[in-house]
């Protein structure tokens, strides 16, 4: 429809709509939210009459799992294929995704591996996460969605973190655990360093953490100095 409006004059321009991946970035999904995520969504999922869901937490909490330990978008993950999974390797080839950069490898960690084992059953090539109802032959936000707000709802995570935090969360700790800016970047499909420092403050926690043991050090002549004061005092 914008685009109808922008051709028949009644818009100048075509507005952008800022999808719910692109907010969110200053967050991410804290150690103690991914461990309540996980424990809830371990367990049965009811339906509002408290019956149990036949689907129960699948495919939110694999594509949760996916998403903290490999950094992919939610719609690179709806598009994954059985033939580009390397079990041996241990990695995930992304064929494309928004930019050139999104055509990447990415981790295949051992608790990725044991989930996507448990939906494999046999089938060797094919949508990994398929759906009869979507055009595209994959899942969408739309059987997604629904169950991310619910975990979160009863996970207790805070309403302004947004399921792509998960993300955020992936390179934070990539960035941590490697110092390496160049080979997040890659793994997190960005054409930008810039962009890839927009996720990622560990190098400013690094600094605050210099700046406290500085202080710590600093503080112990002073200490020292007050005890040999007050022991003259009282001698005094």
């Amino acid at each position: 429809m914008p685009k109808k409006a922008q051709e028949w004059q009644l818009l100048s321009t075509v507005p952008i709509v800022k999808l719910v991946e692109e907010q969110g970035r200053e967050e991410l999904i804290e150690p103690w939210m991914e461990q309540r995520l996980l424990t809830v969504t371990a367990g049965p999922r009811l339906t509002g009459k408290g019956r149990k869901s036949r689907v129960g937490w699948e495919p939110f909490r694999t594509l949760l799992l996916i998403m903290l330990d490999s950094g992919l978008r939610p719609g690179e993950i709806f598009r994954m294929r059985w033939e580009n999974i390397h079990w041996d390797k241990g990695l995930i080839f992304n064929p494309r995704g928004k930019s050139r950069k999104s055509r990447r490898y990415v981790p295949l960690t051992e608790r990725v591996n044991i989930a996507l084992l448990d939906r494999k059953k046999g089938v060797n090539e094919g949508w990994i996460f398929p759906s009869k109802r979507a055009r595209s032959g994959h899942i969408t936000d739309r059987e997604v969605s629904k169950q991310w707000l619910e975990a979160k709802r009863l996970a207790g995570v805070p309403e302004s973190v947004v399921l792509y935090c998960a993300r955020h969360r992936f390179s934070t700790d990539a960035m941590e655990g490697t110092g390496n800016v160049m080979a997040v970047m890659d793994a997190m499909g960005h054409g930008s360093v810039n962009t890839t420092r927009i996720y990622t403050h560990s190098n400013v926690q690094q600094i605050r953490e210099a700046i406290e043991r500085r202080n710590q050090l600093s503080t112990k002549p002073v200490e020292a100095v007050q005890k040999l004061a007050t022991k003259v005092a009282t001698v005094a």
